[in-house]
């Protein structure tokens, strides 16, 4: 089974490009956006992404527009949410719009292992 492709999307081009370090160093081939706007056009014009990990927190289409606009381009799309600012209804929130995760930052990177392996298994 092939690996994952990942879509990384935060607007902090440190947080997007350090988030993106450890999936790589595993084999898995890592796109980076620090615009959600320019995320979703990729993935319009063919972008094949498993898993897209967003930041909640974004300027112009925020992490949960992604989610849905992604997920009309593709509903197999595992999609993992990230937040600075985590509270219990923006979690809700992000389970109740079809987020297989919620997590935090910092990233702990164990946390990423499961919705890669989620994304292949859908693949």
């Amino acid at each position: 089974m092939s690996k994952a492709n990942l879509l990384i999307v935060d607007d902090d081009p440190l947080v997007a490009d350090s988030l993106a370090v450890f999936p790589r160093s595993r084999g898995y081939e890592v796109s980076v956006q620090t615009d959600s706007n320019r995320a979703l056009r990729a993935l319009k014009d063919g972008l094949r992404a498993d898993l897209l990990l967003t930041d909640v927190n974004m300027p112009g289409l925020d992490g949960f527009g992604l989610l849905r606009e992604a997920r009309k381009i593709d509903p197999n799309l595992v999609v993992v949410m990230l937040t600075g600012y985590g509270t219990i209804e923006s979690a809700v929130k992000a389970m109740r719009e079809g987020a297989e995760d919620y997590i935090t930052k910092p990233v702990d990177t164990d946390h990423l292992l499961p919705a890669t392996g989620q994304s292949e298994r859908r693949r």
